[in-house]
């Protein structure tokens, strides 16, 4: 029996948030704990252990400050180099879109996902102005 598509989005964004509500470093611990006793089932001889590190935390203070920094941006320079003095993983990158409502597409390169969010959000902005008469 498939559940409805609506069904088993609320699910995922219900996990999702109860990640986040967990914390980097508790979800690692999680995660380790679980590699590490599936590894030792007899069952599932095959699986690889981690060594623990699952990855750079991601570092959603900073995506905060660079989200509300290009909120009050007035040009696209200036938003391209603040996002590039933050020095972001592609992870990061991907968050910040999130956190601005632009898509990415998997696919993408780093400098293009910095100009996308650019351009959806300074450039949009500033191209509403100049429609107005604004600028």
């Amino acid at each position: 029996m498939q559940r409805p598509a609506y069904r088993t989005n609320t699910i995922f964004r219900d996990l999702a948030d109860a990640v986040e509500r967990l914390g980097e470093n508790e979800v690692q611990r999680i995660l380790r704990n679980a590699v590490i006793a599936t590894s030792s089932d007899d069952s599932t001889a095959f699986v690889k252990k981690t060594k623990g590190r699952i990855g750079r935390p991601i570092r959603l203070d900073l995506i905060g400050a660079v989200s509300v920094v290009l909120k009050g941006v007035d040009s696209r320079e200036q938003a391209k180099v603040e996002i590039q003095n933050s020095e972001f993983s592609r992870k990061e990158l991907e968050q910040l879109a999130r956190s601005l409502n632009v898509p990415v597409r998997k696919d993408m390169k780093v400098n293009e996902v910095i100009d996308l969010i650019v351009n959806m959000t300074v450039g949009g902005r500033l191209n509403s102005k100049a429609i107005r008469g604004n600028v």
